[in-house]
């Protein structure tokens, strides 16, 4: 590890969207890592792995994001990542909805209905959602009901649920340890992640660190923060008292990393 960070340095969440998408469009090695061993793709498979949406973060930290997801090209076929915090009502529907929209996308006019690409949808989520305990990777497919006969093979929809992930980083389970890394809350975890001695944990610590120490990627980080905790008290009582509160928590925070008072009240006005 570089012991180049100074005083200031705070580790920013790997699974905050906006995080996760900063440090996986700017590393394309990572991603095809990622890619790969999430879906159990051969490496030589994703050398030719296209970006298909690689928009731009905001610049400044007031400004409005896109859709925080990840649409790829992958040994033809079309794929998906997002990673999900907060737990949406009807979260099954949504994650099928946006794998229907993304098949659909990928037939051009003219063309046969078996041109359509296999789309893979990869959902990343900060919460149980199957009841089985010991199980964070599931695959939903299209399957006749009472066999295993595939209906239709070009239906793919994974779930990777972070709340399930414990234990020691293991090297071998190469989906356990992406999922070890993004659940890292501080230095500590992260030295455990690089101690499994794997050249692209070494290299993804390296990357979230240097990310972190960008100061417009702490503040928009900060922001995505409290827009999430603001949504997830949308019913609660009192949550504009709530959302002062965080406010000033996030402005204090900023000034302890060195934000002037004039900087601060820019991006909070």
């Amino acid at each position: 590890m570089n012991e180049w960070y100074n005083d200031e340095y705070v580790l920013l969440s790997p699974k905050l969207d906006i995080v996760f998408k900063r440090l996986f469009t700017d590393n394309l090695y990572l991603l095809r890592c990622l890619v790969s061993d999430l879906l159990n793709i051969p490496r030589q498979n994703t050398q030719n792995l296209v970006l298909m949406n690689n928009e731009v973060l905001p610049d400044m930290p007031k400004g409005k994001t896109s859709r925080l997801d990840l649409r790829l090209e992958v040994d033809g076929k079309a794929v998906n990542i997002e990673i999900q915090i907060r737990r949406h009502r009807d979260y099954a529907e949504r994650a099928l909805f946006y794998w229907a929209k993304l098949f659909t996308s990928s037939l051009k006019s003219g063309e046969e209905y078996g041109q359509l690409k296999k789309t893979i949808t990869v959902n990343i989520v900060d919460f149980d959602l199957f009841s089985d305990k010991n199980v964070f990777h599931s695959e939903v497919v299209a399957v006749i009901r009472g066999t295993d006969e595939i209906f239709c093979d070009k239906e793919s929809i994974h779930f990777f649920e972070l709340s399930k992930i414990d234990g020691m980083p293991d090297p071998v389970n190469r989906q356990k340890l992406w999922l070890q890394f993004l659940n890292v809350r501080n230095e500590e975890d992260l030295k455990m992640i690089e101690n499994t001695e794997t050249e692209e944990m070494k290299q993804a610590a390296d990357a979230l660190r240097r990310l972190s120490l960008e100061r417009d990627m702490q503040a928009s980080a900060l922001l995505r923060e409290m827009e999430l905790h603001d949504e997830a008290s949308l019913r609660a009582e009192g949550r504009e008292e709530a959302r002062k509160e965080m406010r000033k928590a996030i402005m204090n925070k900023m000034r302890q990393l060195g934000y002037s008072e004039s900087q601060i009240q820019e991006i909070f006005t």
